[in-house]
């Protein structure tokens, strides 16, 4: 249970209010005017309600403020002016709201703010280079907003505290700032979905304590004349001619790196498998070519793999099933030869397995139908040959089933009516003889089955 309501309290009448926190309830209508009484406030914690109309300006005359947290409200207008007079403020939260208009570039003169997030709303034009000498800010937050063009060459040169820093779903454009390197206490960095381009700096690998990187979905290209993927070497200090200083070594603190939907270039190193810690690795949607580094099974701890879409060639490595705590597998859309080995078993945790759209033949080990919690399996646009495995109906979780458009053949086996929660079954184009088993009936969260394109009679 919660309160609801507007808030029918008049707050002139407690003068010596310091604390006043509200949060998780489902108090709607203007904030209330009275609390402009309360001039010893330190605190107001609002967030998840459903109060409307603009911050109002009153708040910035509260000097005693230093948390304020309007998080997931209604509010709309723009950010008031005052809260610039606010000396004492540590942590502003005004994210998951409707706020509009610019960001006021005085809120760049709050030296003591700690935490200052307003993600999440309609803000427009750009980021004021005050923001960058916030030298006690730990944690900044602008993501999904409007905010457009360059950001400061400088930036981040004058926040030595700074831990996390988002800045995704964006319209920011030009070069990512090598200077962002200066943030030396950085953790984590996301800039997705933006319209950055040139190539990805390398200084970022001097970011010692760095934990998370995401950059997918932006125009981020490798460095030009190298054959590599730089970043990545920079990641992991390993010198070549492109790279001529140290910049550093993340070894023992990445543990996830997005890097999907760019225009990066080249091969994979062999240096990234030193990023030993690396639990989630994304390069999918890149110009990435050559083979994938035997040496990958030396990633143990990785549980999400992403390389799809891309021009990678030649076999499945072995090394790659010895990644034995995989959850999450897609390497599809590339020119993957081969088969898949009887291995794969080695994957007991595995939940997504995509293989789809290579060229990938010979037959499905038995062996796959060991992978007991998966629940998605794409191998479709391949040219596997043999018949369905007969252990199909260990696949207890099993949601979606594509295999179509291979070269499997023989009988469907009767083990898929045991797919209890299988709701999408694609086996069409291939070549399946004999009857469809009239156990599929039982199959009673089925959706989607396409059969089409056999021999089935």
């Amino acid at each position: 249970d919660s309160f609801h309501g507007h808030l029918l309290v008049d707050f002139s009448r407690l003068p010596l209010l310091e604390n006043l926190s509200i949060r998780k309830n489902n108090f709607e209508g203007l904030i209330p005017q009275t609390l402009s009484h309360c001039q010893g406030l330190q605190i107001l914690s609002s967030r998840d309600n459903q109060f409307y109309g603009s911050i109002p300006e009153f708040l910035g005359s509260l000097l005693e403020f230093k948390i304020l947290n309007l998080y997931g409200n209604r509010l709309k207008g723009t950010i008031p002016v005052s809260f610039a007079n606010l000396s004492k403020l540590e942590f502003l939260n005004i994210g998951k709201n409707h706020m509009q208009g610019n960001i006021p570039s005085k809120l760049g003169s709050k030296t003591q703010l700690t935490f200052f997030s307003m993600e999440m709303n309609n803000l427009t034009g750009t980021l004021p280079e005050s923001f960058f000498n916030l030298s006690a800010l730990q944690n900044l937050s602008f993501a999904i907003n409007q905010l457009t063009r360059h950001l400061p060459k400088d930036a981040d040169c004058f926040l030595p505290n700074l831990q996390r820093l988002y800045m995704g779903i964006n319209n920011f454009d030009g070069p990512l700032p090598a200077s962002l390197s200066n943030a030396t206490r950085l953790q984590l960095l996301t800039a997705k979905s933006n319209k950055f381009s040139g190539p990805i700096p390398l200084e970022l690998g001097s970011l010692s304590q760095l934990t998370y990187l995401s950059l997918w979905g932006n125009m981020l290209t490798n460095v030009p004349g190298n054959r590599e993927l730089s970043i990545l070497t920079s990641f992991t200090n390993c010198l070549n001619g492109i790279l001529l200083a140290f910049v550093g070594n993340l070894t023992t603190t990445l543990l996830e790196l997005d890097l999907s939907s760019n225009q990066i270039e080249g091969t994979m190193p062999l240096a990234l498998a030193n990023l030993t810690k690396l639990i989630a690795l994304g390069l999918s949607s890149n110009k990435i070519k050559g083979i994938i580094p035997p040496n990958i099974g030396h990633m143990h701890s990785l549980q999400m793999l992403s390389l799809d879409n891309n021009a990678l060639k030649g076999p499945i490595p072995l090394p790659i099933y010895l990644l034995v705590h995989m959850f999450i597998l897609c390497i599809e859309r590339t020119m993957l030869i081969g088969s898949i080995s009887i291995s794969i078993n080695n994957f007991t945790s595995l939940q997504a397995l995509d293989l789809s759209s290579n060229n990938l033949s010979s037959a499905l080990p038995p062996s796959l139908c060991e992978l007991k919690d998966l629940l998605e399996i794409y191998l479709q646009d391949n040219s596997f040959t043999g018949h369905l495995p007969l252990g199909l109906g260990s696949f207890a979780k099993m949601i979606d089933m594509d295999i179509s458009a291979n070269k499997l053949s023989e009988e469907l086996p009767t083990s898929l009516s045991k797919l209890q929660m299988l709701e999408y079954l694609n086996l069409s184009h291939n070549t399946f003889v004999g009857h469809i088993p009239e156990q599929l009936d039982h199959m009673l969260d089925l959706d989607t089955i396409d059969l089409s394109h056999n021999n089935l009679s």
